[in-house]
This record gives structure tokens, sequence and C-alpha cells, in this order.
């Protein structure tokens, strides 16, 4: 079964397989059209320009950090695409949300009850068998 970087070979003109740069550079773009056709349905395109936050240089400098690190994601999620396989992608963004839930717990004070417990115990059994069995411990 080929990857699903090398499906995207079949839509370039010169049928070579694009780099990461180059998908993530073309993933930022295409959003860019339901963007601006949200702006203009929800009216926030004539408002923006108005923003007093367009003058403050830490909004700026925030807005260009924030566009960076989004830059930065897109090319790591791609390029942990290219080196795995979907599936062990698809778990790794779901087994992130284990110590998420537990660190998010813990900072805001939320009470543990045995459901929230229980989800975190299973996400964590979870990887850990998968882990198990992709490594070939479970034979």
């Amino acid at each position: 079964m080929r990857g699903a970087m090398d499906k995207v070979k079949n839509y370039t003109s010169n049928k070579q397989k694009l780099d990461e740069f180059s998908m993530v550079f073309y993933n930022n773009l295409l959003t860019l059209g339901p963007s601006l056709v949200l702006m203009v349905c929800f009216g926030e395109l004539r408002t923006l320009p108005l923003q007093p936050a367009w003058q403050s240089g830490g909004f700026l400098g925030a807005l260009a950090v924030s566009c960076l690190l989004g830059f930065f994601i897109s090319f790591a999620s791609l390029w942990f695409l290219s080196t795995t396989t979907p599936t062990i992608f698809s778990l790794v963004g779901s087994l992130n949300k284990v110590p998420l839930a537990f660190i998010g717990m813990v900072l805001f004070h939320d009470p543990t009850t045995p459901s929230n417990i229980a989800a975190i115990c299973i996400g964590l059994v979870a990887g850990v068998f998968f882990a198990r069995a992709k490594s070939g411990g479970g034979k």
C-alpha cells in the first residue's frame, strides 16, 4: 500500500513527491479561501482593518509568533505523518490528550471522579497495549 504522501505526487504537474515544506505551504494557502468566505459572511472583513489592535506592537508581535508556531506545528505534523503510518499518527494524536487531561485536572482543581480516572487509565492502557503489539512484544 502506498503512503499518504506518495498519493499527492499523482496530482503534481511533474509527478514528483512534494516535500513537507511545500505541503505546509499549499495546506495553509488552501485555508485562505474558506477563511475569507467566512469573514465576508459574518461581516468581519469590513471591520477587521478598523480594529485598534492593529496599532499595537504587542498584538503584531503575538500575531507573528502565532503564525510561525502554526507553520511549524503543521510542518511537524506533516513530517511525522510522512515518517509513520496514519494509524500511529492518529493514535499519537489521541494519546496526547491523556496527559493533558491529567494536567488539566491538577491545574484547574477539577474534582477527580471515578469516570475521570477511568478514562485516563483506559487511555494509558490502550497506549501501552498498542505499543507492545506494534513492537512485537505481544507475541
